[in-house]
């Protein structure tokens, strides 16, 4: 007979163990039920052993009594557990019918997070490869400049290998027209010289030889010596005449052949100036 409120007991708080408890508050509504059921089976064992020295009629009586009390205290913890989840149901409730708009906010804010997050890593790319065809372009610039600059100077070079060409079959050319050049020149004249100095000392020893005869005789040897010598300087003359008329002709054309080298260089130096003005205008030009 004592061991029946114990079960009984333990039923209660098994049925109202099992209800589904949510929130903190309910919770501590559980300990505190715990609780307070412990404290219940203190006073019960406290009350058994005070039974056990009454009666028995007395000890049955005041078990009755406790069942009684037990079930009320139960049923009104379990009535209070009841309130106290309604309760928070209705608080949950006016909480949701009041900030209806809070999930949907969130929602939205979270959208526009993840777009401007995609909108900047679009950006980015963009960004990343506007960078990558810059430096592409600028790749192909500067190969198209070091293109261009060796055209440049290969053309150079083809026409100064040119230039050249042309200067050595003009000089050869004037070599050919002249086979003597100045120095056939120089060679005539000493030639012309050498031969009026020639006629020059033999009609000079031809006097001193005769001083010493007298009359016709001097006269007759100085006539047939001095004949085939005079007939010799006309001669000579022309043929002074002849090599310094030749010497001015090949100093003429000299002349002229320095003249054209030298307009040629010019040419060819006005040529360089305008490459190298172009040159820069297209370095300056560049982007």
């Amino acid at each position: 007979m004592a061991n029946r409120p114990v079960s009984s007991s333990s039923s209660s708080s098994s049925s109202s163990s099992s209800k589904p408890t949510k929130g903190p508050s309910d919770h501590t509504a559980g300990i505190s039920l715990l609780l307070q059921l412990l404290q219940l089976q203190q006073r019960r064992l406290q009350q058994c052993q005070v039974h056990q020295q009454l009666p028995h009629e007395q000890q049955h009586h005041v078990q009755q009594q406790q069942q009684v009390q037990q079930q009320q205290h139960v049923q009104q913890q379990q009535q209070q557990v009841q309130q106290q989840q309604q309760v928070q149901q209705q608080e949950v409730e006016l909480r949701q019918q009041n900030a209806p708009w809070k999930p949907p906010l969130f929602a939205a804010a979270a959208a526009g997070f993840a777009a401007a997050t995609a909108a900047a890593a679009a950006a980015a790319a963009a960004a990343t490869a506007a960078t990558a065809a810059a430096a592409a372009a600028a790749a192909a610039a500067a190969a198209a400049a070091a293109a261009a600059a060796a055209a440049a100077a290969a053309e150079q070079q083809q026409q100064q290998q040119q230039q050249q060409q042309q200067q050595q079959q003009q000089q050869q050319q004037q070599q050919q027209q002249q086979p003597g050049g100045f120095f056939h020149f120089v060679e005539l004249v000493d030639a012309a010289n050498s031969s009026v100095r020639q006629n020059h000392s033999a009609a000079f020893q031809d006097k001193l030889a005769s001083v010493g005869v007298a009359g016709d005789s001097h006269s007759e040897s100085h006539g047939a010596a001095a004949a085939p010598r005079r007939v010799d300087a006309p001669a000579a003359a022309a043929a002074a005449a002849a090599a310094a008329a030749a010497g001015v002709q090949q100093q003429q054309q000299g002349a002229a052949a320095a003249k054209g080298r030298r307009q040629a260089k010019r040419r060819l130096r006005g040529r360089r100036r305008s490459r190298r003005r172009r040159r820069q205008q297209t370095t300056n030009n560049k982007p």
